[in-house]
C-alpha cells in the first residue's frame, strides 16, 4: 500500500527529514541518536547502522576517536577483547587497521590495579572516566599514552544480562573533563548498539532456522549435503537430529549461529560460516 497524499493535520516523516535548529551539543546528540535508533530499527541495522552512530557520536562530541570492542572471553584470570568498529577524525590516526590492536588481552594477575578497578567497575556496568595525565604510572596509562590519548569516557555494552562490549570516546588533544550530560547521552548510545545485537541475534535465529528447514529433501525423507550453498553439512536422517544449540566459537559469538547436534554424537560445525 501506498498513500502520497497529504491529510490534513497529519505530519508524518523520518528524523534524517526534521529541520533543528543549532541549540547545542546535546540536542544535536539527542537527534543522532534518534537517527540511530531509526536506522538501527527500520534502515541499515547492524554493523552499518552502528558504524553511522558512533561516526555522529564522535562528530557531536568533538571527540577524535569512537571506538566499540567486544569481549570474547572473559574470567575471573583473563579477558580477551576484539576491535570491530571504530571512527577518527581527519587528524587522528585508526586503530583498526593495525593488527597490534586487532585483539587485545588482559591478564588479570598481572595486571595493575588501574586496569582491575576500571574491569570491576565495568562488571557493575557503570561508566568510567579517565584523565591520563593524572594516571600513576601503569600499563593501563602506557596503553593509551602509546595511543595518543588525553582523556577517555567508556560505557559497558550488557546483552540480555551478559556482558557483550565496550563503548568509547577518546580526546586526544587535551585533558577533557566529559559532563554528567556527555555521559548520560553516551549511555543511551549503548543502550542502542546493545538493541541492535538483539535484534541481530534474533534475525540470525530466525535466518539459521529457515536455513535448517530448507536442508531437509521432502522427497527422500534426508537431510542434504549443502556445501554448495551454506557449508558442509553431513547427510543426516531427520530423526538423528537430536538439537540445534548455540555455537560458541569466536567468529560465530558476534551473530549467533547455530550447529546441529545429532543423537549419537555432536556434530560440531557451525551451519554457517
Amino acid at each position: 500500500m501506498s498513500m502520497t497524499e497529504k491529510v490534513t493535520g497529519i505530519r508524518t516523516g523520518r528524523i534524517s527529514e526534521l529541520n533543528l535548529p543549532d541549540s547545542g551539543k546535546q540536542c544535536r546528540l539527542l537527534a543522532a541518536l534518534a537517527r540511530g535508533a531509526e536506522e538501527l530499527s527500520y534502515g541499515k541495522g547492524w554493523p552499518d547502522g552502528v558504524s553511522d552512530l558512533i561516526a555522529d557520536l564522535g562528530q557531536i562530541t568533538g571527540g577524535n576517536r569512537v571506538w566499540l570492542f567486544q569481549v570474547l572471553e572473559l574470567s575471573d584470570k583473563h579477558m580477551l577483547m576484539n576491535f570491530p568498529f571504530e571512527w577518527v577524525d581527519s587528524q587522528t590516526k585508526a586503530l583498526k587497521k593495525n593488527p597490534r590492536y586487532d585483539t587485545k588481552h588482559w591478564n588479570f594477575e598481572t595486571c595493575s590495579l588501574t586496569y582491575r578497578t576500571l574491569v570491576e567497575s565495568r562488571r557493575r556496568g557503570e561508566w568510567q572516566t579517565a584523565t591520563i595525565k593524572d594516571l600513576d604510572e601503569c600499563d593501563f596509562k602506557d596503553y593509551q599514552v602509546e595511543q595518543g590519548v588525553q582523556s577517555t569516557v567508556s560505557i559497558p555494552v550488557y546483552v540480555q544480562g551478559e556482558w557483550w562490549g565496550l563503548l568509547g570516546l577518546d580526546d586526544c588533544t587535551r585533558p577533557y573533563q566529559w559532563s554528567d550530560e556527555e555521559i548520560s547521552l553516551v549511555r543511551m548510545t549503548a543502550h542502542l548498539i546493545s538493541n541492535a545485537v538483539l535484534r541481530n541475534r534474533l534475525s540470525s535465529t530466525n535466518r539459521q532456522f529457515e536455513i535448517l528447514s530448507a536442508l531437509r529433501n521432502p522427497a527422500h525423507g534426508n537431510w542434504t549435503s549443502a556445501a554448495d550453498t551454506v557449508g558442509a553439512v553431513p547427510k543426516l536422517s531427520p530423526a538423528s537430529v537430536a538439537s540445534v544449540t548455540m555455537c560458541t566459537c569466536r567468529c560465530c559469538r558476534l551473530c549467533g549461529t547455530f550447529i546441529l547436534m545429532t543423537a549419537v554424537k555432536p556434530f560440531a560445525t557451525c551451519v554457517i560460516r
